[in-house]
C-alpha cells in the first residue's frame, strides 16, 4: 500500500457518514504535488451554489483536508487547479488535488447508494431490486399495481421498525410504523438509500431507515422532461384457459407516467428546484371478473429553495406533496386494528390486497425550513417543519348495502366492510453538529451530535357501511362481525431523541466506532424509553488496501406505534364476533359470541345480542 493510499484509506474510514438524517455531506481528500508528496498548509476553497456561499479550509501537515457541509454541487480551488464536485447526502466523497488538476476518486470500501432517477417511478420496487435483504408486502415490482404504501423490512427486522425520511423529515405513519405516508416523485430524487440500525451512521434507534433527498439545484439552469407508457397494444394473452380462481390475465390496460423538473440560480444568493409527476394506470385483477380493473392516479411534487444568507450560512426551504386516488380495490388506513387479531377469520384478499367497493383518496404535504453554518471546524444545522396526511377510504356501494366475504375463495360482493377517514399530523425540531476532524494524541476523531423532538397527532374515523360484516365459507354463513362504529378516535405521541457518535482512527489500518441513540416517547399514559448503544471496528490489513473487515454490535428497539394506544382508548375500533349457529330463524340470526374483536380492553364495545338478518340473506 502506497503512503498516499494508506493516508486516504485511514481518512475515509475515520470519516464515514456522520448524520445523513440532516442531509449533510462529507468531503475528504488530500493535496499533493506532482511527485505525490503531501502539501501542508495549502488553502482549499469551495464555492457553492448559490455562488455567494464560500467555504475555506487548509490542508494539514499530512496534506489531508476534510469538510462537513450541506449536500450539493461545489467548485473546488487549490494548488492552482479548479474542478466541480457533487457532495452526496448519504456517503463520503473522496478527492485528490494536484497542480495538474483535481479529480474525484472512489472512496475505499465505498458502496454507492442507488439513485431512483434512471430506473422508475417509485422507491419501493427499486429497493426490492437493489437491496437483497428487502422483503415487501405485497410483493410488487411494478408499482403502482396494488398499493402505494407497501410494508418493507430489511435484514430480518420487523417492518414495524422501518423509518422513512424525505429530505431528512420523517414521513413514517405514526399510527402504523413501516408505512410511508408520502409518495415521493422518484424522478426528482437525487439520491436514495438504506441505512440499517446496525450501521453506526444511522440516526434512528431502531430497525432501518429509507432516506431520500430531492435534487440540489446547480450553478446553471437545468431541466428534464420524461414520459413512460405501456406497450399494451403489443402484448399477447398467454393464459390458455380460465382455471380455478384465475379469471383473466394480469396486465396493464393503460399506464402513463410523465414528469418535469427544472432548477437553477436566481441571482447570486438564491437557487431553486421544482418537479411534478403525474401517473395514470389501469390493470386487470386476475381473481376478479373481467371489467373489474385496478385503476389509480398519482400526483406528486417537490420544491426546494436555497438562500446564501452569508458566506458560511445557508437557509433551505423544502416543500413536498402527493395525491393518490383510486376508485376501487382499496384497503383502509388503520386496518391493522382489525386484521391483526390473532383469533379471527380473515377478511382480506391476499391476491388483490384490497377490498372491492372501497375507494381511496390520500394526500400528503410537508414543509420544512433549515439553517446550516459550515466552517473548517464543523457543520451546525437546525431544522423544523410540519407534515399533514389525509388517508381517506370510502365505500363506493349504496348506503346500507351488506358486506359479504367468503373465506374459501376470497370473493366479495363488492361492498366494503370498513371505511376510514384518517388524518396524521406531525411537527418536528432537530439540531445537529458534525466535526469531521478532532485530534487527541495520536488518535483522530469524527464526532457527530444531535437531538430532536417531534409530536404526531393521529385520528381515525371508522365506519361500517353495511352495519355488519358477514363471513361465509363456500357460500354458507360462518361468522358475523358487528363493529362499534361509527367511532372517532385520536391519539398523540411525542418523541425526544438524542444521538452521539465518535469514529476514532486508532491507526491507518484500524478504526473504532462508538455511538448511542436515546429515544424517549410519550403517548398518553404510555412511556416508551429506549437507549440503543452501538459499537464497531473496521480493519484494513496492511498490504490489502482493497479489503476491509467490519464488525459491529447494536441493541435496537421498536418505535412507539399509535395503534398500541388503542388498547387504552375506549373510542377505538372494537366490536363483537359471532359464529353462525343452526338454521336461520324468522326473527333474526341465531348466533353466539365467540370473543370480542374490540381493541379497548376496559369494557366491551358491543353487547352480544343478535341482530336482524340483512335483507340479502332472508
Amino acid at each position: 500500500m502506497t503512503p498516499r493510499a494508506a493516508l486516504l484509506v485511514s481518512l475515509f474510514v475515520a470519516f464515514a457518514e456522520l448524520d445523513a438524517q440532516s442531509g449533510e455531506g462529507l468531503l475528504v481528500g488530500v493535496a499533493a504535488d506532482e511527485l505525490g508528496r503531501p502539501v501542508a498548509g495549502e488553502p482549499v476553497t469551495l464555492q457553492g451554489a448559490p455562488p455567494d456561499l464560500t467555504l475555506h479550509t487548509v490542508s494539514r501537515a499530512t496534506g489531508e483536508f476534510s469538510l462537513a457541509l450541506p449536500y450539493g454541487e461545489y467548485r473546488v480551488s487549490a494548488l492552482g487547479a479548479e474542478f466541480t464536485v457533487m457532495v452526496s447526502p448519504l456517503r463520503p466523497v473522496c478527492m485528490r488535488i494536484a497542480p495538474s488538476g483535481g479529480a474525484q476518486i472512489p472512496c475505499p470500501g465505498d458502496v454507492r447508494p442507488w439513485s431512483a432517477q434512471p430506473d422508475g417511478a417509485a422507491l419501493a420496487p427499486l429497493l426490492l431490486a437493489r437491496e437483497p435483504t428487502t422483503v415487501a408486502e405485497p410483493l410488487d415490482f411494478s408499482w403502482p399495481a396494488f398499493t402505494a404504501f407497501p410494508l418493507l423490512s430489511q435484514r430480518a427486522f420487523s417492518w414495524t421498525t422501518v423509518r422513512y425520511t424525505l429530505d431528512g423529515a420523517d414521513s413514517t405513519d405514526p399510527y402504523q410504523p413501516g408505512r410511508d405516508d408520502a409518495v415521493p416523485d422518484a424522478a426528482a430524487i437525487q439520491e436514495a438509500g438504506l441505512r440499517s440500525g446496525l450501521d453506526l451512521g444511522a440516526s434512528p434507534a431502531y430497525g432501518s431507515e429509507i432516506a431520500a433527498f430531492v435534487q440540489a439545484p446547480g450553478a446553471v439552469w437545468r431541466g428534464a422532461a420524461s414520459t413512460e407508457d405501456t406497450g399494451a397494444a403489443l402484448a399477447a394473452d398467454n393464459l390458455p384457459a380460465v382455471h380455478g380462481p384465475v379469471q383473466q390475465t394480469a396486465k396493464y390496460q393503460r399506464f402513463s407516467s410523465d414528469s418535469l423538473q427544472l432548477g437553477g440560480p436566481l441571482g447570486r444568493r438564491v437557487e431553486v428546484f421544482g418537479s411534478i409527476l403525474g401517473q395514470w394506470s389501469s390493470q386487470t385483477a386476475p381473481l376478479a371478473a373481467p371489467g373489474s380493473d385496478l385503476q389509480r392516479s398519482v400526483w406528486s411534487g417537490a420544491a426546494l429553495v436555497r438562500v446564501a444568507a452569508t458566506a458560511r450560512d445557508r437557509l433551505q426551504f423544502d416543500f413536498d406533496g402527493s395525491r393518490v386516488q383510486q376508485p376501487d380495490w382499496c384497503m383502509p388506513a388503520g386496518i391493522e386494528a382489525w386484521a391483526g387479531r390473532p383469533m379471527a377469520p380473515s377478511a382480506t384478499i391476499p391476491s388483490i390486497e384490497g377490498f372491492a367497493g372501497c375507494a381511496e383518496h390520500d394526500g400528503f404535504r410537508s414543509f420544512q425550513a433549515a439553517w446550516s453554518r459550515a466552517a473548517a471546524e464543523g457543520l451546525w444545522q437546525a431544522r423544523g417543519g410540519a407534515s399533514w396526511a389525509d388517508l381517506n377510504t370510502a365505500s363506493a356501494a349504496p348506503a346500507g348495502a351488506q358486506s359479504i366475504i367468503d373465506m374459501a375463495t376470497g370473493a366479495t360482493n363488492g361492498v366494503a366492510p370498513l371505511t376510514n377517514l384518517g388524518a396524521r399530523a406531525r411537527q418536528f425540531l432537530d439540531a445537529s453538529y458534525a466535526r469531521p476532524y478532532l485530534r487527541t494524541g495520536s488518535a483522530r476523531h469524527a464526532v457527530a451530535l444531535g437531538a430532536g423532538w417531534d409530536r404526531a397527532a393521529i385520528r381515525n374515523r371508522f365506519a361500517e357501511p353495511g352495519g355488519m360484516n358477514l363471513i361465509t365459507a363456500n357460500g354458507a354463513p360462518a361468522f358475523a362481525i358487528l363493529f362499534n362504529t361509527p367511532q372517532d378516535s385520536s391519539e398523540r405521541i411525542a418523541n425526544f431523541r438524542a444521538r452521539a457518535r465518535d469514529a476514532i482512527a486508532v491507526a491507518p489500518w484500524l478504526t473504532a466506532d462508538v455511538g448511542a441513540v436515546a429515544d424517549l416517547a410519550r403517548g398518553g399514559a404510555v412511556a416508551w424509553n429506549a437507549v440503543s448503544p452501538r459499537a464497531g471496528i473496521a480493519l484494513t490489513p496492511p498490504g490489502f488496501r482493497r479489503v476491509t473487515v467490519r464488525a459491529g454490535w447494536a441493541r435496537l428497539y421498536a418505535p412507539l406505534a399509535g395503534r398500541y394506544l388503542d388498547f387504552g382508548n375506549a373510542a377505538s375500533l372494537g366490536g363483537a364476533e359471532y359464529q353462525w349457529h343452526g338454521r336461520e330463524r324468522a326473527r333474526g340470526i341465531s348466533a353466539r359470541p365467540i370473543g370480542a374483536a374490540h381493541h379497548a380492553i376496559r369494557r366491551p364495545a358491543c353487547k352480544h345480542r343478535p341482530r336482524p338478518a340483512p335483507a340479502a340473506l332472508r
